[in-house]
């Protein structure tokens, strides 16, 4: 009897130990998709602040060139 409850608690233990390795790999996965996500955000912003700094320079010289078309020389 008491050889059958020490196996059940070595049984028990080494489930607690696979449950808890597995959680903290979940945990850890994750934690790097969160990152992974923050990551990307800021990726995709700077790539739209760079595209709109582009776009308003682009569209200053545009109307820059017209305005000296426009202009009586």
């Amino acid at each position: 009897m008491i050889t059958s409850i020490s196996t059940a608690m070595d049984d028990v233990s080494q489930i607690q130990s696979k449950l808890g390795a597995s959680i903290n790999r979940l945990n850890d996965t994750a934690n790097n998709l969160t990152s992974m996500q923050d990551n990307t955000e800021v990726a995709i912003g700077n790539i739209m602040d760079t595209d709109y700094a582009t776009g308003s320079v682009q569209y200053d010289q545009t109307a820059s060139a017209d305005a000296g078309l426009a202009s009586p020389c």
